[in-house]
């Protein structure tokens, strides 16, 4: 049997969006809170935070194109 460690990520997160037409900058940030189990041994849940920031470009109304740092 092989060991198994299984994680379950659940993240709650908020962004920020200016709208600048065509071209829209966004910051935001979150938690994660990481639900884990292991067989073989404890393993603690663990609990996270990010930042992220990113760009959105708009070519069409249903089409864009964006660039995200988290």
């Amino acid at each position: 049997v092989a060991d198994k460690l299984e994680v379950i990520p659940l993240e709650l997160g908020l962004r920020w969006i200016f709208d600048l037409g065509r071209v829209r900058p966004y910051l935001g940030g979150g938690v994660t809170w990481f639900i884990t189990d292991y067989e073989i041994a404890r393993v603690d849940d663990e609990v996270g935070f990010y930042a992220l920031g990113g760009l959105s470009l708009r070519a069409t109304d249903s089409l864009a194109a964006f660039l995200e740092v988290r």
